[in-house]
């Protein structure tokens, strides 16, 4: 089955990464690569590799968003699938060959959209203590690529085994046709805190989403945690919140949940906020919860919130 494929890829001054990846794609059977940037102009990096792929550069306006968003205009309109890949990833030397002969079967199965396994990704062992606080405030799930009445989107990405997944990460393959449907309500927040899960979880209604880990992909560094800050703190909040208004989940198990990663906020050392400066903007996102909640419109208020509160990339 000889599948058209195209590669997205939202960046922001990493060029290093960029030459990484596209090294890992140049010999495979890639239809086309679109690199949309912000920052920095990485073009001489691009250049390196014109004449061995089809590879469209765009300079975009800031933001992981709207950067994917201008990208997907550019790919041609033969495509059969899109992968949206992150910036700081590799792939075998014959993940295409493997992609193009699992969707084969796929393909009759309705298949829309593909989560690949991360194989080297660091997964921290968590003390029982901790888990057992997550359980408690509903921040964990029992069933990989689940969302849980609370909002939590749970992890799929390092089983072995194949699943029908209800959402899918960052890294992750689209027919053709729902790809170019991607869009946010707010394109330019500086952390796209959500966006994925919000896109995917509503086109599981319409096809079926499924991890296979033959599919396997690499970070190019593998302890790639993202550091817990005040801004990922209050942006992954508020985007949870629009994301249970918008698909009708349990508003009381999001507030719960919600107290419990407050709780963790506060007080892990991953964050370099001080204790004051933690407090400020635990006040103002509980501030904003509120607002929303004794909302008439509810789905107004949140989506107001994220344009006009949360910081612009």
């Amino acid at each position: 089955m000889n599948l058209s494929i195209g590669v997205l890829v939202a960046t922001r001054n990493r060029p290093e990464e960029i030459r990484k990846l596209l090294s890992s794609l140049v010999s495979q059977q890639i239809s086309q690569v679109v690199i949309s940037a912000s920052g920095s102009n990485i073009e001489y990096v691009i250049d390196e590799f014109k004449s061995r792929m089809e590879l469209i550069y765009i300079h975009s306006e800031p933001g992981q968003i709207k950067q994917k968003i201008n990208g997907l205009r550019a790919f041609r309109k033969d495509l059969d699938w899109v992968i949206f890949s992150d910036d700081d990833l590799t792939y075998p030397p014959d993940f295409v060959l493997k992609f193009s002969e699992t969707l084969a079967s796929a393909d009759k199965q309705g298949v829309i959209g593909v989560g690949f396994k991360i194989s080297n990704a660091v997964v921290l062992q968590e003390r029982l203590d901790v888990r057992i606080f997550k359980r408690v405030f509903l921040m964990k799930g029992r069933s990989p690529g689940s969302v849980n009445r609370s909002g939590e989107c749970v992890p799929y990405c390092y089983g072995d085994l194949k699943l029908s997944t209800k959402w899918l990460n960052g890294a992750s393959a689209w027919k053709a046709e729902y790809a170019h449907t991607y869009s946010s309500v707010a394109s330019d927040t500086k952390y796209a805190a959500y966006e994925d899960a919000i896109f995917s979880y509503e086109l599981s209604s319409v096809g079926n989403l499924m991890y296979f880990p033959n599919l396997q992909i690499q970070y190019q560094n593998p302890d790639n945690l993202t550091q817990f800050s005040s801004l990922s703190y209050q942006s992954y909040t508020l985007w949870k919140l629009y994301f249970v208004i918008k698909f009708k989940l349990s508003l009381i198990q999001y507030v719960w949940s919600t107290l419990g990663l407050s709780i963790i906020f506060g007080f892990d050392p991953r964050a370099n906020e001080k204790l004051g400066q933690k407090f400020t903007i635990l006040k103002k996102t509980w501030k904003c919860i509120f607002l929303v909640l004794t909302s008439n419109k509810r789905e107004t208020s949140i989506k107001k919130i994220i344009r006009y509160q949360l910081p612009k990339a």
